[in-house]
């Protein structure tokens, strides 16, 4: 899964397909455009966690949660799916 840019193309976040590594996304739903770090903010569903990328990096941040990982604990998240 990635997120790309209108109408480029060019992938802006997430890289080889889905996953939960930090250069891969899986299932993102919300994203918000951070301009003072020129970044997006990610909630990726699947993958269980919120992520920055940079726009132009590589691979993307850990902000919240644990990659693959579901839970309601005060390390993981269950399906993120927006960003407020």
């Amino acid at each position: 899964a990635s997120v790309v840019r209108y109408p480029s193309g060019a992938t802006v976040a997430g890289r080889n397909g889905a996953g939960n590594a930090l250069h891969q996304l899986n299932s993102p739903e919300g994203l918000v455009y951070d301009h003072l770090t020129n970044s997006l903010i990610i909630a990726n569903r699947a993958g269980h966690n919120i992520a920055r990328w940079t726009l132009g990096a590589k691979n993307g941040t850990l902000l919240f949660g644990t990659p693959g990982t579901m839970g309601n604990t005060s390390n993981t998240l269950m399906n993120p799916m927006g960003l407020a």
